[in-house]
């Protein structure tokens, strides 16, 4: 997760890369509609293995938004009825704006969820809490409205449920943020990068620095060519992947 990178840095570590998770190339393929006026909220086992504390995951501005919008508003479960990727699109497409109310927890930090990676992708309007350990701020600029003002946040919803222009052109920026941030096209290039570095790191530390290894045997200088052999195949393994995706 984005928040995590300053803390590996703070540790001691110079080199620390974040690359987030690529969503299907599937959530760029179907158009946006918002044919339905309907606000949309993913969270799956709400009521199966979420725990007591339901603020955590959002539940408690969710609850207060469906009353505040009374039949305009949409729970999808997954624990309950459960959709294919595919079919999930569907649901994305006509629903007219997406809201993500994750709050901190732990020790301050909280990853992006996917399924606010998707809405973006998908093209959706969208909103979120704005805390600290949250890192929804720096996906949403003119496509939405990150705020911990739960009032503002309902007078953007309604702005979207009533202009349907003004929310198309929220849309068409969440898909330019979506695709940026999380296409395949786009992260190909950085886990290449990142690959080869670790080829070459391995490389130089096989050919220039003695390995701690147990007397009369060469075990470490084992360990690094083994990990230095297994590389390659799991950067190709890695680009099947992303070219079958």
């Amino acid at each position: 997760m984005p928040v995590h990178a300053r803390n590996w840095t703070r540790a001691g570590f110079r080199d620390v890369n974040f690359i987030p998770n690529p969503v299907g190339e599937w959530w760029f393929e179907r158009e946006w509609t918002g044919e339905k006026e309907q606000v949309l909220f993913v969270l799956s086992g709400k009521d199966a293995w979420r725990g007591k504390d339901l603020s955590v995951s959002g539940v408690d501005w969710w609850e207060r938004l469906c009353e505040r919008f009374p039949g305009r508003t949409h729970h999808h479960d997954g624990h309950v009825a459960y959709r294919t990727p595919v079919q999930m699109t569907e649901l994305f497409s006509e629903s007219r704006v997406f809201v993500n109310f994750d709050m901190p927890y732990g020790f301050g930090e909280r990853p992006l969820t996917l399924a606010f990676t998707e809405a973006l992708s998908a093209g959706l309007p969208v909103a979120a809490r704005d805390l600290p350990g949250l890192n929804y701020r720096q996906f949403i600029d003119s496509n939405g409205l990150c705020s911990n003002d739960f009032d503002a946040i309902c007078s953007f919803v309604e702005r979207c449920l009533t202009d349907r222009s003004y929310a198309r052109e929220c849309s068409v920026r969440s898909r330019e943020i979506g695709r940026q941030a999380f296409s395949y096209s786009s992260l190909r290039p950085k886990y290449e990068i990142l690959f080869s570095r670790a080829e070459k790191a391995f490389a130089d530390s096989v050919r220039g620095r003695k390995s701690f290894s147990f007397p009369g045997s060469n075990l470490g200088l084992r360990f690094r060519v083994a990990a230095l052999d297994k590389l390659p195949r799991l950067r190709n393994k890695m680009r099947r992947l992303l070219k079958s995706a």
